[in-house]
This record gives C-alpha cells, structure tokens and sequence, in this order.
C-alpha cells in the first residue's frame, strides 16, 4: 500500500507538473493570440489594402496605356492616309505643273514667232493670264509640298511615342515581344 501511495503521489506530481506546463503554454499561446489579434493581423489587413489599391491603380494604368497606344496607332494610320492623299494629289499637281510648263514654253514660242507680225495687246493679256495661272500652281503645288512635309514630320513624332510606349510597357512586362 505504502508502494502503491509512493506510486500515486509521483503520478500525482507528474501530472501537477504537466498541468502547470499546460497552463504556462496555454498563457503563452493566449497572449501570441492577443498580440496577432492586436497588431499583425491589423498590419497584414492594412498592407493587404494597401496592395490593393496599388494593384487597381497599376491595372488603371495599364489599361490607359494600353488604350492611348491604340488611339495613337489609329492617329498614325489616319496620318498615312492623309499623307497618301497628299502624295496623289503633289503628283497630280506636279503632272499639272508640268504641263503648264510646256504649254507655257508652246506659248512663248507662238510669242516669238508673232512679235514679227506684231501680235497686239491680246497677246500681252494672255501672256500675263499664263503667267498668274503658272504662279497660282506653283504656290499650290509649294502649299501641298510643306502640307506633306508637316505631316509627315507629325507621322514620325507619332510613330517615335508609340515606340517608346511600347518599349516602356516591354520593360515593365505587359507586352511580351
């Protein structure tokens, strides 16, 4: 019996033991939970809207660049067009000025070859007519030139930004070459 009560009052300080233990890891594992509770849990909430917000905003931007870079691809094909037009029309105006010229070299000859018979004022008139139309097409046909010009110069700026929006977004990952 006295075995027995030795066995049992050991058993019995073991568990006391154990049962301490329990308790200081209980407190332990409630102030770990107080403190998560209290300070990281908030802290991860913070940060996750933080990242959040960052994350729609990156997805704003993107979509506005995405989305400027197509207005400008529609802008650089309208300038093409333009600037076709404008080509067609510079050699239709340089067809035109060049027959202007030879009718105007036709004309001085007829010129040449009436003074002797004395050609009259009628002659002076269309003279002057031929020469204010040959000035009149070539400054439309200068105009249509620096209009080409101008354009084409706006075609290359164009053309330049959406390279460089392209390369930005290629550095950054959202457009994979």
């Amino acid at each position: 019996m006295v075995q027995r009560e030795a066995a049992l009052d050991k058993s019995n300080k073991d568990l006391v033991c154990e049962v301490g233990n329990l308790k200081k890891d209980l407190a332990t594992a409630e102030a770990e939970v107080h403190r998560l509770g209290s300070v990281v849990i908030p802290q991860l909430e913070c940060q996750i809207t933080n990242l959040s917000a960052e994350n729609q905003e990156l997805r704003r931007q993107l979509q506005s660049a995405t989305g400027s870079c197509g207005r400008h691809h529609v802008e650089i094909e309208a300038l093409r067009i333009r600037i076709c037009h404008q080509d067609k029309e510079i050699k239709d105006l340089e067809c035109d000025k060049s027959n202007l010229e030879r009718r105007v070299e036709e004309l001085l000859r007829q010129i040449g070859s009436h003074q002797g018979s004395g050609c009259g004022g009628g002659c002076n008139r269309r003279i002057e007519d031929l020469t204010r139309d040959v000035v009149h097409w070539k400054d439309r046909f200068l105009d249509m030139q620096q209009r080409r010009n101008n354009l084409s110069e706006q075609l290359d700026e164009q053309g330049e930004k959406i390279r460089t929006y392209e390369e930005i977004l290629r550095q950054n990952g959202f457009i994979i070459r």
